[in-house]
């Protein structure tokens, strides 16, 4: 009698069980999502996730799913995608994408901005406000002709790197052009570029170094000692954070732009000095004298520079003096200024530039308890490394090294 199957499995349909293993797939790729960053858009390079790491230590390296009919029936819709490609990006890359409305700061919306947040000094607040409220949408161009124009553009004109064998001769048309950039009557950020074809290339270092040098302006900002950043930090780095302490929705946005597109070089010395390098005379002019927050603090931008023929002598501006090394003594009020001169002059191994008793201008809050002492130097005196105390007969005077 011939053998009679009982009741099975029912036979297998592919169809089914590859959706539910699509779906199976589909589901643990959620899981594995939620738990680490959302995918998004690529910007520059950023290319979507093809690779989901497990949870137990193991890759799960599966093909991109193809967009088939079953696919699609049980594909999620997105929910956060949008959201997320939004915000993809940088803050540099906000600053320069992100065009919000014409900002017409009054008075009344500078004192409640973000960056006069925690400034009591009344100098300081007013000296924000002024730097907040200039019209930094309005365009900072100098008057060309359209000859003028035309020669900017062919300037700065890509063009072919040559070794020095392989140089050409010179046109007469950037002939021209080379007469007005050395002569000043060219505003370019840096050099012609077809200086690269017709120099050899120590001749274009000469030109780089001149255009450095007398091209470009710059202004310097003491630091105060609150503001926590590392010697030799990236530029990026430090203009981040003017970003974050200057805006907020409402404003700042336009002076941050305006700020981006004026400066080439921002440093920071590790020690009290900001320098901030601009592409021109009449950009750096902009931006004299205007005040900015750093962190918590308040920096003025400033011109420093000595000029030619001030080296040697041994003057000093006002700016300038703010930059040289500077300590506050404490506790030597019964000697004079004559005698504190001379004894920091004999330890400390140094020319004393400036001593004075405590003062200020306007209504700055002040304490009136020391004598400031200034050296002809910016650095602190290598006697003075580490000392916050000196015994002189039998007073014991601080020093507060401040600036």
């Amino acid at each position: 009698m011939a053998h009679t199957p009982g009741p099975g499995p029912p036979p297998r349909d592919s169809t089914r069980d590859g959706a539910t293993d699509l779906a199976t797939r589909t589901s643990v790729t959620q899981k594995e999502g939620a738990a680490g960053a959302l995918p998004h858009e690529g910007r520059l390079g950023d290319q979507p996730a093809q690779e989901n790491r497990g949870t137990m230590g193991g890759d799960l390296t599966e093909p991109a799913v193809q967009t088939t009919a079953t696919a699609r029936q049980i594909q999620p819709q997105p929910t956060r995608m949008s959201t997320t490609q939004e915000r993809a990006g940088t803050w540099s890359d906000r600053v320069r994408a992100h065009t919000p409305t014409v900002e017409n700061i009054t008075e009344d919306i500078a004192r409640k901005s973000h960056m006069l947040e925690g400034v009591w000094n009344p100098m300081h607040v007013k000296q924000l406000m002024a730097t907040l409220m200039v019209d930094w949408a309005s365009p900072n161009e100098v008057g060309q002709t359209a000859e003028e124009a035309d020669m900017c553009r062919e300037a700065l004109v890509t063009a072919k790197a040559s070794c020095d064998e392989s140089v050409r001769a010179w046109t007469a048309r950037e002939s021209t052009i080379m007469l007005k950039y050395l002569r000043g009557e060219l505003e370019l950020p840096h050099p012609p570029n077809f200086l690269k074809e017709i120099l050899v290339g120590e001749y274009r270092a000469m030109i780089e170094d001149m255009h450095e040098a007398y091209f470009n302006a710059s202004l310097t900002a003491a630091v105060p000692a609150t503001v926590m950043m590392t010697k030799n930090v990236a530029h990026a780095a430090i203009f981040k954070e003017l970003f974050l302490a200057n805006t907020d929705k409402r404003t700042g946005h336009a002076m941050m732009r305006a700020f981006q597109r004026d400066v080439k070089r921002i440093s920071y010395d590790g020690i009290q000095t900001i320098q901030v390098v601009f592409y021109s005379k009449r950009a750096a002019d902009r931006w004299a004298m205007k005040a900015l927050r750093l962190q918590k603090a308040v920096i003025i931008l400033q011109d420093t520079e000595r000029k030619m023929g001030e080296e040697s002598t041994g003057v000093f501006t006002p700016v300038q003096l703010e930059l040289q090394y500077a300590v506050r003594v404490y506790g030597g009020r019964r000697m004079s200024l004559t005698a504190l001169a001379r004894a920091f002059a004999q330890f400390a191994g140094a020319k004393v530039l400036d001593v004075e008793y405590a003062r200020t201008v306007k209504t700055e809050i002040y304490d009136n308890r020391y004598q400031t002492i200034r050296f002809a130097q910016r650095g602190c005196p290598e006697a003075l490394q580490g000392v916050t105390k000196i015994r002189l007969g039998e007073d014991f005077i601080t020093i507060h090294h401040f600036q």
